[in-house]
């Protein structure tokens, strides 16, 4: 949101004031610091944190919850999660005094209450790539290319296009 002026005024600042610094958390990084020209290219450290496994999802559920839980019920939430370090913590929160079966409940009912939200999400895909993603869905299993395109009724090559597209924005998994 900044004017470049003010961009490289802040890159002054943060230069030269030793009692600044500046530390961020983002689900997605601006374009800015991948740009020669901007003032922030090659400016932060970016710290990526992958995705994780079941067994990995595991351990941090029982670092930040203090429950463990099954292989199965471990794998739920890594799919529910997309193995996100960010989000299986916000969950671990949320849950951390509820039965398994509770917080399913729980989150039942908060997907319930905001499917306005959920489906606004889904509205701001473009149509093709809604197409593609809902498809996936129907299906709800790992799937090749060549099924996916079939459910959606489109050619494998675009089908592959977009599910590649989907899957560098983080929307699906590979």
């Amino acid at each position: 949101q900044l004017s470049q002026k003010e961009a490289w005024d802040l890159r002054g600042v943060l230069q030269t004031d030793k009692n600044l610094m500046l530390i961020g958390s983002s689900i997605t990084y601006f374009d800015e610091i991948e740009q020669p020209q901007q003032a922030f290219y090659n400016f932060f450290k970016v710290v990526e944190l992958k995705r994780m496994d079941s067994d990995e999802c595991a351990k941090l559920w029982h670092s930040v919850s203090g429950n463990a839980l099954s292989s199965s019920q471990s794998q739920a939430l890594r799919i529910l999660t997309g193995g996100l370090p960010r989000l299986l913590i916000i969950l671990a929160w949320f849950g951390k005094d509820l039965s398994f079966l509770e917080l399913m409940e729980n989150l039942e009912t908060l997907i319930d209450d905001h499917t306005d939200y959920f489906k606004s999400t889904m509205e701001t895909l473009p149509a093709k790539e809604r197409k593609v993603f809902a498809s996936l869905a129907r299906i709800w299993a790992n799937a090749p290319v060549g099924m996916v395109a079939t459910e959606a009724g489109m050619e494998q090559p675009e089908t592959s296009a977009i599910l590649n597209r989907l899957v560098k924005r983080g929307i699906v998994e590979e």
